[in-house]
């Protein structure tokens, strides 16, 4: 089952002083590097209340607590060499409370965003690996490689 649109509850993050941690229904779309979330039935159309990134996080599931069943939690990136990379910019390191209406679901779900984590990890991969490649070229053309084109022996 592959989930990149669907319904989960989301436990707030509670940071103001007074701040509750409600369970909610939130509408997820996984698109590119985040996952976002919108109010229920808002398939993407409405407000967006907020957006995970997934660059560099890390998702793990909840085991253990017979009250939420179906728990996992997606930690973003906090500056580790992968964590917005691309972007110019970090992650805040904030650790979201997701779950899902079945174990099924939920596996789907925690499969889905550790196959987009691992994608952008490998597209950091391979972006380093060609600006090494440009860097050595271009290093091994000023020490006298031969005008720019291959070195003929």
């Amino acid at each position: 089952m592959r989930r990149d649109v669907g319904e989960l509850w989301k436990k707030g993050g509670g940071s103001r002083i007074g701040g509750r941690r409600n369970w909610k229904k939130r509408q997820f779309i996984l698109q590119g590097d985040s996952l976002t979330y919108f109010a229920p039935h808002a398939r993407g159309k409405g407000k967006k209340l907020g957006e995970i990134t997934l660059d560099g996080a890390v998702v793990s599931r909840v085991h253990g607590d017979p009250k939420h069943m179906h728990r996992f939690h997606v930690r973003e990136g906090a500056g580790g060499p992968s964590a917005g990379a691309a972007h110019g910019s970090a992650g805040s390191g904030r650790t979201f409370d997701l779950r899902a209406h079945s174990e099924e679901e939920m596996n789907a779900w925690c499969d889905a965003v550790q196959n987009t984590i691992e994608r952008c990890s490998g597209d950091h991969v391979i972006a380093a690996n060609v600006a090494k490649s440009m860097s050595d070229m271009d290093s091994q053309q000023g020490a006298g490689g031969g005008g720019g084109g291959p070195t003929m022996l």
